[in-house]
């Protein structure tokens, strides 16, 4: 379900900022 792929997404734009790969958006 698509519910998974946006969770997915969200903790990996979290974890990409907090990488500080805020560049890459």
């Amino acid at each position: 379900m698509k519910k998974a792929l946006i969770l997915r997404a969200l903790a990996l734009a979290a974890m990409m900022s907090l990488c500080g790969g805020e560049d890459i958006v």
